[in-house]
């Protein structure tokens, strides 16, 4: 098992606004280029502290026959946002306002695979409010 880093964000990725600022940050993982094994955690896009991850929708952009099991979570809760999704055919969905988590430590928003992943690409996009000031 093993953790990537194919992170976007961080210090100087996010706009330069006064806070609070509301944007959305997007990452593409292409399992194409690079294989990974059931177990594996793909950390997506990274979250400041003192941030709100509103929404987090998923897209499988390329379907691939072997991965039929991956969630979309945090450090703390894997499988936060979606929970044994399957990436067998094209399509997305998006994880209900409820679902609004507030960070007060910086974290990453991450892919963990149930199954091995050959092929296929996966995108990850949140929406987020960003309260540092």
């Amino acid at each position: 098992m093993s953790t990537i880093d194919n992170t976007v964000g961080g210090n100087g990725a996010f706009p330069a606004v006064a806070a609070p600022s509301m944007y959305k940050l997007k990452q593409s993982v292409n399992f194409g280029t690079t294989s990974r094994a059931s177990g594996d955690v793909i950390q997506m896009i990274k979250i400041p502290a003192e941030a709100v991850v509103q929404q987090v929708k998923y897209e499988v952009d390329v379907s691939d026959a072997t991965l039929n099991d991956f969630s979309v979570g945090d450090g703390s809760n894997v499988s936060r946002y979606h929970s044994s999704k399957d990436a067998t055919s094209v399509g997305n969905a998006m994880s209900a306002l409820t679902s609004t988590n507030y960070y007060s430590a910086a974290d990453t928003l991450d892919i963990l695979l149930a199954a091995n992943a050959s092929g296929g690409k996966i995108t990850i996009t949140a929406s987020m409010v960003d309260f540092t000031g």
